[in-house]
């Protein structure tokens, strides 16, 4: 099973009523093509469109780094993100400089003191 946003389970759940009997795929239209057009409306959206190093591939360092930083334990962003080793989950996670400052903190019995 995997785990999912009550949001996208209610979607996937709304789309399963609607398909058809012999339809086995919840998205049948959604072709490579048809993905990559998305792609691009959404990079155009987000006024990233000349940004040749964004890619869609990008969002899995959104998804990890966004994890880690509200303390999302290694071993659960792995499972959630199909990685196999914890090293590829470290080279998709960065925490930001403040958190770095709140650990060592909590280190001294300072929890909660900027």
């Amino acid at each position: 099973m995997v785990p999912l946003t009550d949001r996208l389970a209610e979607i996937i759940k709304e789309r399963r009523k609607a398909r058809q009997a012999d339809e086995k795929l919840v998205w049948p239209e959604v072709t490579a093509d048809r993905a990559d057009y998305f792609w691009q409306l959404a990079r155009k959206a987000l006024k990233l469109e000349d940004d040749k190093d964004f890619a869609i591939h990008a969002c899995r360092h959104t998804f990890a780094s966004r994890l880690a930083q509200q303390g999302v334990g290694l071993t659960v962003i792995r499972e959630l993100g199909g990685w196999k080793t914890l090293e590829m989950v470290l080279r998709y996670s960065h925490l930001i400089p403040q958190q770095k400052e709140d650990a060592i903190r909590r280190m001294q019995g300072k929890v909660g003191v900027a």
